[in-house]
């Protein structure tokens, strides 16, 4: 695991990006699918990581290595986008906490 090398230095706890909270192991998601684009990750809660691989199985969107390029890279896209969908839902909730968090400044 990649990551491993980041705790090794001292970074401990690495945030899952799509929004996991609760302390656990953290693992490499291959964002675009690892048989489409091995070298795109992010780092991702093993929940995380499998909801990704839920909502991917019911959009139907094949993991499988694909020998056209060019249907390589649809499916790639196609991946990408249920991660994004997923980091997309992380990023409202992170900006809702902020402004809850800023009100009880104000």
């Amino acid at each position: 695991m990649r990551f491993r090398r980041y705790q090794e230095k001292g970074m401990v706890s690495l945030p899952s990006l799509l929004g996991d909270s609760e302390p656990g192991e953290i693992e490499e998601e291959h964002v675009a699918g690892r048989k489409h684009d091995a070298k795109l990750i992010a780092p991702v809660s093993t929940k995380d990581q499998r909801r990704v691989t839920r909502n991917r199985e019911a959009a139907r969107v094949s993991m499988s290595h694909e020998k056209d390029p060019i249907r390589r890279i649809a499916l790639a896209l196609k991946a990408t986008s249920i991660f994004f969908e997923l980091f997309s839902e992380s990023l409202w909730e992170w900006g809702e906490t902020l402004e809850k968090e800023s009100d009880k400044w104000n």
